[in-house]
């Protein structure tokens, strides 16, 4: 019985810790749906949230090139989590292996990841970081012709 209310409770706080890189993809394939019932070229903003008001976070979109640690901590990001996405993630390929992928950090917490491309493909040109201190991220996504372009991120 006891075994029975342990597993109960270990299902509640696994759903309830939800894969913010997950929340984040299905956002974005959520606006390319919507953009993709529109006619000609369209533009559409996606607000994301993956902490509350008060907590830190620290949004990487890497596109399809090599992107070192180095790199990331030249572009802002705190080096305690560069170092701990690459000491985390690499196995995935993330930032090694040329793999567009959407990284969402916090800190003191194991960072998740996702591929942000698939079914409707987007495109990332370069390498969007947003490392806010709470609140939401706004993104800006593009479409041209058949192709979704990720053009802003702050």
């Amino acid at each position: 019985m006891i075994r029975k209310i342990v597993v109960a409770v270990a299902l509640v706080a696994l759903a309830s810790c939800a894969d913010h890189a997950s929340m984040l993809r299905s956002k974005i394939d959520a606006a390319a749906v919507d953009l993709d019932h529109q006619t000609g070229d369209s533009t559409k903003t996606i607000s994301f949230s993956p902490t509350s008001a008060t907590r830190p976070y620290t949004i990487i979109f890497f596109p399809e090139r090599r992107v070192f640690e180095t790199e990331l901590i030249a572009r802002g990001v705190d080096a305690g989590i560069a170092k701990r996405i690459y000491q985390d993630l690499s196995r995935y390929g993330v930032g090694e292996k040329e793999r567009p992928m959407v990284v969402v950090a916090e800190p003191g917490k194991a960072p998740s990841f996702e591929s942000y491309s698939g079914h409707q493909i987007v495109h990332v040109d370069e390498l969007l970081i947003a490392s806010k201190p709470g609140g939401a991220v706004e993104l800006t996504l593009q479409k041209h012709g058949d192709t979704y372009y990720l053009t802003d991120l702050h």
